[in-house]
């Protein structure tokens, strides 16, 4: 059986680090759920930088199209 959940969209991950990093400034945890948030806040990062770095990678890929298509077919190698 696959998994068929939906993986959380930048924004919402972005909004759950928000939440984390407060809850951590409001000095109102326990140490153990102070460590709790900082780890969550840490993996939420990670995700986060993640989808920036495909989002680049798109990016850079749509470019390098767009220049192929501007300089025309004489000038592409792979004719």
């Amino acid at each position: 059986m696959t998994d068929e959940r939906q993986q959380p969209t930048f924004e919402e991950l972005l909004r759950q680090f928000d939440e984390a990093v407060s809850s951590l400034e409001s000095d109102e945890l326990s140490l153990e759920s102070a460590l709790g948030q900082y780890e969550s806040a840490v993996r939420l990062a990670e995700q986060c930088a993640r989808i920036l770095e495909d989002a680049e990678l798109r990016i850079r890929e749509i470019e390098s199209t767009l220049t192929r298509i501007e300089a025309g077919p004489d000038s592409d190698p792979e004719f």
